[in-house]
């Protein structure tokens, strides 16, 4: 017996064709989402923060506008956001490089939202996602928080900052920075592993979906970098990062946020149907047997 179902999928007219496929994975399940999928994004940028001395910070509070109180519900506009595909930044080695994945050590939020639309939400056993990230992260579906790591408890400012990371994140066992290129990252496969962080498995409670259009907004919010990851001082005596002004230098940073990879699974059998979309989101009609 075959069930229809209707999942949505945010799909840009111009890269459509170019988009990866969605469907079944090896262990029979579906991806609803995944890291590649087309995303409403909102970023914000602000000088890098720097933790130094006695647990000093450069660059913090950073001057970052407030969200719209409503911005991970259902109900709310994101037209006015960018749609593009992700990940956010995945790059080469997954590392966050800003010569491999043309971010910036600037990079101080990112916030996401993808949609999918339900049909029959009882018909739904559950639904698992799984996500690397970089920095720290809050997941909500339709407004609701279902997932928080690397970050404090309760409301968060857009300039909250998520957990540090460890020295090895950023340097050699000489002391010198881990550069984007040289053969460091293979060499150094385990530090650079320290910049990625992970939810594996989440379990999705099917009672938290709505009937139609569905929501997965992510909330993602930098790591200070440590002192360590600057060099010198400037005239004022603030810290300059990692290099100061030195173009191959600044590649050698990272951005300490960033999701680079996302998958949303269903364990249902489903078999995706793309198609270009002119002028806004589309829903895409899928079936489940």
């Amino acid at each position: 017996m075959r069930k229809a179902v209707c999942l949505g999928l945010v799909i840009s007219a111009v890269a459509a064709w170019a988009a990866p496929a969605f469907g079944n994975e090896t262990d029979g399940s579906s991806i609803v989402l995944d890291g590649f999928s087309y995303w409403r994004a909102h970023l914000q940028v602000s000088e890098p923060v720097i933790r130094y001395g006695n647990n000093q910070l450069q660059g913090h509070p950073a001057k970052l506008e407030p969200l719209t109180e409503n911005w991970t519900e259902f109900g709310f506009d994101d037209t006015v956001w960018v749609r593009t595909p992700g990940p956010f930044f995945l790059g080469r080695y997954e590392a966050g490089f800003a010569g491999w994945e043309s971010s910036t050590p600037s990079l101080a939020l990112i916030c996401l939202r993808g949609k999918f639309a339900v049909s029959d939400p009882g018909q739904v056993k559950s639904l698992k996602l799984e996500m690397s990230f970089r920095g720290g992260v809050v997941i909500y579906l339709n407004g609701k928080e279902i997932a928080r790591k690397h970050l404090p408890d309760g409301k968060l400012p857009p300039s909250t900052l998520a957990d540090d990371y460890p020295e090895e994140a950023y340097v050699r066992p000489d002391g010198e920075m881990i550069r984007h290129a040289y053969g460091d990252p293979e060499r150094l496969s385990d530090r650079i592993a320290l910049r990625r962080r992970q939810i594996t498995d989440l379990v999705i409670d099917p009672k938290d979906l709505r009937q139609g259009t569905n929501v997965i907004a992510i909330e993602l919010h930098r790591a200070p970098y440590d002192e360590i990851a600057t060099r010198k001082k400037r005239r004022d005596g603030t810290f300059v990062p990692w290099g100061g002004r030195s173009y191959r230098s600044f590649l050698d940073m990272w951005s300490t946020v960033g999701m680079t990879r996302l998958k949303l699974r269903s364990p249902d059998r489903i078999t995706w149907l793309l198609f270009p979309v002119f002028g806004k989101d589309a829903v895409v009609p899928v079936a489940v047997e």
